[in-house]
Order: structure tokens, then C-alpha cells, then sequence
């Protein structure tokens, strides 16, 4: 009896011994790969890793230790911040090979590590000194050393009461000129070398100044000119013609009572300023007018007029915008359903839904125009609490909590091309003030259809007192920019970004696997797979 036992037990423990030495060759190790140098502003491709055994099936995603300075996607990494010693890049990996002991193929996990070092990137100015009239543009461009890297710019102004930078993925490097004076702009890129500086020189030859704005009017509006220059007189002209010093002088108010184009120039001696131009467009309706006209289908409906602003009442809402109050929204919380914002009513653009237009009411879905430079201002669809989704097509102007309370808000689509900034004045940047979607608690989804690198956003635009937003709820990006998104400003708040249309690739296998039998290292069968290795459907799959 001893004799036939032996040989039984000794093949179990050598049967033991191999399961043993096949689970320890699986466990992932670190394998430390050689030293790659990255320039500031490069993006560079890191080579395929090397499995322990087998082959890569799939790259999955990857960490910088030094992700304040690092971006990675897969094994792409960009250097957008410089640093000194060095730094490590892990990448998680697929692999499968064939066992040895059970001949059949079976898939691992593995992790990669590669060790990174920063190059500083020399940063050159097109300019360095300045002068800039207050009616003019102009747009920084910058060279580096080597050629062809694109570090990450902030553009500064040291004062801008004097010129400024509107955080615009349309106008990157653009400078506005805000009045005369002398300030110090920064292009301040953490390169490795001293940021560029320029100094500008900003000066106002209009003299003219006009106390009405160009656009819509109501009849009978008067417009005052005034002169900064001491002494000079000013001339104007209402039919587009430049004026001269034959053209009507300015000694009173200018009435309006038609649409103009009003020029005016003052002129003292030998000295002439530039000429200020303004464009009214007188509106047929007094305020509060009840009026018929046709819309865009030629149907006749029924608009309360408001000057610039316009509100429909029908049978059904289709547009709602006008000069509500906290006290008194402009349009009555009764409607409900799906709104259709149009692009023209009555041949005039809409352009704008004002402070708590909609506020209160139960709208189910919104339709937004076409127009680019469409604003939606603070309060418009306060505690609108049956919105589920939201669709942005293009650059709107979003001010703070124009979504406030919407507590059923559940996704948020931008499709076209919105920036991110808090602008005093909003009209010369398309941006999302910080607050914009204040407590909508139940936001679950965001996505950037971006077709290009994000630009930095304030941090606290998802911001909720009762829910920490960036932690429950998923931004989806384009996958070549996650690395982007993983290290912007106010988009990083986001602690799960993924891409749209992806999938994790450990999540695959789980799902794949989801009505298989799940054991641990010891044999035990589990109800769900537990934080590290798990044996799911006979293959090893690792949860983080």
C-alpha cells in the first residue's frame, strides 16, 4: 500500500509546486526600462513594453508619478511643465501566451515602467516691445528651441484696465486693448528658461466717445457725444459718409427716429482724431407691444415685445426670453415641455435669454439656435428640475448659475466650440463663467466633443454643495486628448475620464466574463471580483 501511495502523493506536490511556480510567473513585475529625455512642449511615443512571456494584446492606460508636470495617453506622454530629477511613466498592458501546463492560451496583465527626464524648450516672443492702438488687435506668436514643440501658454497682462487676454480657443495669444496706458504681457510657459515678456504700449486717438452702444433701439433713443480732447470740435455724419469739418457739427443730443449709421471725428487744428462709428437699428415695437408676425416657417405667431429680447405666447411655448426679475421671472412658470429657441424672430436675431427668463419652469427639453454668439445669463433656467439633458452646437456665452437647481440634469453635451473663462465683459469673449450648473446634484454624464486640445476652466463651473460632482460624475473626451483633460485646469477635477465610445480594457474581460465562476488565489469561489487577482472563467484577470 505504501508503495502505490508514494508515487500519488509525490505527484501532487510536484502538481502543487507547478500550479505555485505558474501563478508566481504571472504576477506582473516591474520592469524598468532605460531613460527617455522629453523637451517641454514634445510629445513623444514610449515603445511597446515587453511581456514577461507571449505577446501584447492591448495597451491599457498609464500614470506619470509626476502627473503635475506629465500628460499620458496609453504610451504617449508630453512634457507641459518642466521639472528636475526624473520621473516615472507605468503603463498597464494585456498579454497572452500559451501555458505550458495546460496548453492553452490564457491572457495576463502586465505593467510597464519607463523613466522620463526633462529638457528645458526656449521660448521666443514675436515681439518685445509694443505700441498698440486702442482700436487694434494683436495676436502673440511664439518660436521655440528646438523647432516645432508646443508648450502650454498662459498668456498675462500686468494690467488690464490697459489690455488683456479673453480665454479663447478662437483667439489663443490675442491681446485687446482696454485703454491707454503701459503694461507688462507674460507668456508664462514653465519651459525651464525665463518666461518671454513684451512690453506694451497702448494709446486712444478716439477721441469721440458715444453714450449708446450700436444695436437695437427703441424710436425717439438720444445719443451724446463727448470729447476727451480739450477744445476740439466734433462733426457727424448719419449716412455712413465720413465726416468732415463741412459735415453737421455736434451740438446737442442726436435724436434717433431711423435706423443710421452714425460716424463722428473731432478736429482740433492741425490735429484730427479717428473716426468712432455706431450702428442703430430702430425697433418697430414699443416695449410690452403685443404683436403678430410671421417666423421662419410663415406661420403667424403672437410675440410681447421686448427690445433685443422676445417672448412668445401661443397655444404651445417656443421661445421665452425677456427682462424677468427674481421677483418677477419674465415668463410665467406655467409652461412646460420642450422649447425651441429660434434664430430670428421677426427678421431680428436672438441673441440672448435673459436673467430668470425660465426660471421655474417645468421644461422637459431645450433646442438652442445656431447663432455662435448666443448668451444665456445668470438665473435664465434656474430650478428648471424636469431637464434631464442639455445640448450645446456651438459657442455660447454661459453666465454663472443660468443652470442652478436643476437637480434632474443628468448629461451635458458640448458639441461645438466653447471656451471657458469669467469675463467682466462677456461680449468680447465666448466663455462658461465658474457656477455655471450650480447643485444639478444628479449630473452624471459631461461630454467635450472637442476636436482639439482643451483650454483651461475655472474650477468649480460643476460645482454642487451637497454632491461632489467631479467624483460621481464621468467626463467623456476624444481619446487622443484624455492625457489633455487628465491635466488641464478644472477639467482634471474629474476623477474618472474616459473616452467617448471606449471602453477600459479591463472592463471588457469583467464583462465578458460576468457569468463565469469567480475564485481567489486560494480556490475559493467569490460573488464578485475583489481588488487584485482573480480567477474569472479559468482565466487570471487583475481589479484595481
Amino acid at each position: 500500500m505504501k508503495k502505490r501511495l508514494y508515487p500519488k502523493l509525490r505527484s501532487r506536490r510536484v502538481l502543487s509546486f507547478t500550479w505555485f511556480l505558474l501563478m508566481a510567473m504571472s504576477i506582473p513585475t516591474k520592469a524598468l526600462s532605460q531613460t527617455y529625455e522629453i523637451y517641454v512642449g514634445q510629445t513623444y511615443t514610449l515603445p511597446y513594453p515587453t511581456p514577461p512571456t507571449g505577446s501584447i494584446d492591448a495597451i491599457g492606460g498609464s500614470t506619470c508619478s509626476k502627473s503635475d508636470c506629465v500628460g499620458t495617453s496609453g504610451l504617449q506622454v508630453k512634457v507641459h511643465k518642466y521639472f528636475s530629477g526624473s520621473a516615472t511613466v507605468s503603463v498597464d498592458y494585456n498579454y497572452s501566451y500559451i501555458s505550458s501546463y495546460t496548453k492553452k492560451r490564457v491572457v495576463d496583465h502586465g505593467t510597464a515602467y519607463y523613466t522620463i527626464k526633462c529638457k528645458a524648450t526656449k521660448v521666443t516672443l514675436n515681439k518685445t516691445e509694443l505700441t498698440l492702438d486702442i482700436s487694434d488687435l494683436f495676436e502673440f506668436t511664439y518660436t521655440t528651441e528646438p523647432s516645432g514643440l508646443e508648450p502650454v501658454i498662459e498668456w498675462v497682462s500686468s494690467d488690464e484696465k490697459v489690455a488683456k487676454f479673453p480665454d479663447s480657443r478662437y483667439e489663443p495669444g490675442v491681446l485687446y486693448p482696454e485703454g491707454e496706458g503701459t503694461c507688462t504681457i507674460t507668456a508664462k510657459c514653465n519651459s525651464g528658461y525665463e518666461n518671454p515678456k513684451c512690453t506694451v504700449t497702448v494709446v486712444d486717438n478716439y477721441w469721440v466717445k458715444a453714450d449708446v452702444a450700436s444695436g437695437i433701439v427703441e424710436k425717439g433713443t438720444k445719443v451724446t457725444l463727448s470729447c476727451k480732447k480739450a477744445g476740439a470740435t466734433i462733426y457727424y455724419t448719419t449716412d455712413g459718409t465720413d465726416p468732415t469739418i463741412y459735415s453737421t457739427k455736434y451740438t446737442s443730443p442726436i435724436e434717433l427716429t431711423k435706423s443710421i449709421t452714425l460716424k463722428a471725428k473731432a478736429f482740433l487744428g492741425n490735429q484730427e482724431s479717428k473716426i468712432t462709428t455706431r450702428e442703430y437699428e430702430i425697433y418697430a415695437h414699443k416695449e410690452g407691444e403685443v404683436f403678430t408676425a410671421k417666423n421662419e416657417d410663415g406661420v403667424e405667431i403672437t410675440y410681447v415685445a421686448f427690445i433685443k429680447y422676445y417672448m412668445y405666447v401661443g397655444e404651445s411655448l417656443q421661445l421665452a426670453v425677456g427682462t424677468g426679475s427674481a421677483n418677477s421671472p419674465a415668463i410665467d412658470k406655467k409652461y412646460t415641455g420642450h422649447l425651441t429657441i429660434p434664430y430670428k424672430v421677426d427678421g431680428i436675431l436672438v441673441t440672448k435669454i435673459n436673467e430668470y427668463a425660465f426660471d421655474g419652469c417645468n421644461l422637459s427639453s431645450i433646442e438652442f439656435p445656431t447663432d455662435m454668439n448666443f448668451r444665456i445669463m445668470s438665473y435664465a433656467f434656474r430650478n428648471c428640475r424636469n431637464l434631464t439633458s442639455l445640448d450645446f452646437p456651438h459657442a455660447f456665452i454661459l453666465s454663472s448659475r443660468s443652470f442652478e437647481g436643476c437637480e434632474n440634469l443628468k448629461s451635458i453635451n458640448f458639441q461645438g466650440a466653447i471656451t471657458f473663462s469669467s469675463q467682466k465683459d462677456p461680449s468680447i469673449s465666448r466663455n462658461v463663467d465658474d457656477e455655471v450648473f450650480y447643485d444639478c446634484k444628479n449630473l452624471k454624464e459631461v461630454y467635450a466633443n472637442f476636436w482639439w486640445e482643451p483650454t483651461a476652466i475655472k474650477d468649480h463651473v460643476f460645482y454642487c454643495p451637497t454632491t461632489d460632482i467631479y467624483s460621481t460624475a464621468t467626463l467623456f473626451v476624444l481619446q487622443k486628448y484624455i492625457w489633455d483633460y487628465q491635466t488641464t485646469k478644472g477639467w482634471k477635477n474629474f476623477k474618472t475620464i474616459k473616452e467617448i465610445g471606449g471602453t477600459d480594457i479591463r472592463s471588457s474581460i469583467l464583462e465578458k466574463a460576468k457569468d463565469a465562476p469567480i475564485y481567489n488565489l486560494n480556490g475559493q469561489r467569490m460573488d464578485k471580483p475583489r481588488k487584485g487577482i482573480n480567477i474569472i472563467g479559468g482565466r487570471k484577470v487583475i481589479v484595481k
